[in-house]
């Protein structure tokens, strides 16, 4: 655990892959820090083979991070929102749960299914005050991309489906979390904020340090 330049942001550590340590990471969070009020689900993972070449073991842990984690999350957070009068869970699913590509079956797979279990739990936990929404990025350009970004066929190729042209960028992406939680928070508690839980990958840190919450 660390803190950036903000005294109120504070990273922890923590595999998400490990989904059986789940509930015991939320407990020692909420200990440590007390009630969570809003959870972004933003960590994602995938293994660009065919569906020939992928294993059992890639398959596992590519819905293990991109389903099971935000489903446990949500399951363990739910009645800790609720308790605090409500809040927000925003999920980061992807354009991949519309339109798939090839050599990416697990991800888009996965991303289709986190977009399914947000519709489900918008309907099942709207009447506990809380709001569930997904954002869907299309391709972002952060360390884990720069081969894709850089190679040139894909770069010329996939930027024809893109009107503005090119690659959308974190810097560009974490304000709309900030503003999909500001306007649930509108609905919900009118000038309150309250603690965000965000699991996530590491390439978007540097970008939330810099945009700010307040």
């Amino acid at each position: 655990e660390r803190e950036f330049d903000s005294p109120n942001l504070i990273t922890c550590l923590f595999d998400l892959a490990r989904t059986e340590d789940i509930a015991y990471f939320i407990g020692a969070i909420l200990r440590e820090h007390g009630p969570i009020t809003h959870l972004v689900n933003n960590a994602g993972t995938w293994d660009l083979k065919q569906i020939t070449e992928l294993d059992d073991a890639s398959w596992d842990l590519i819905f293990a991070v991109n389903v099971k984690a935000p489903f446990i999350l949500t399951r363990e957070l739910a009645p800790v929102i609720k308790s605090s009068g409500g809040g927000a869970i925003v999920n980061i699913v992807s354009r991949n749960a519309f339109r798939s590509s090839t050599r990416n079956s697990a991800y888009d797979a996965s991303k289709a299914a986190l977009l399914a279990l947000t519709r489900t739990a918008a309907g099942e936990l709207a009447a506990s005050g809380i709001r569930v929404n997904a954002v869907c990025p299309g391709m972002i350009h952060t360390p884990p991309n720069d081969a894709l970004v850089e190679h040139e066929l894909f770069h010329d190729v996939y930027r024809k489906l893109i009107p503005m042209n090119r690659f959308g960028t974190p810097e560009e992406i974490v304000p709309l979390y900030r503003e999909a939680i500001r306007e649930i928070d509108r609905v919900l508690k009118p000038g309150g904020v309250g603690v965000f839980l965000v699991a996530e990958a590491t390439v978007m840190k540097d970008a939330i340090r810099r945009v700010s919450w307040e």
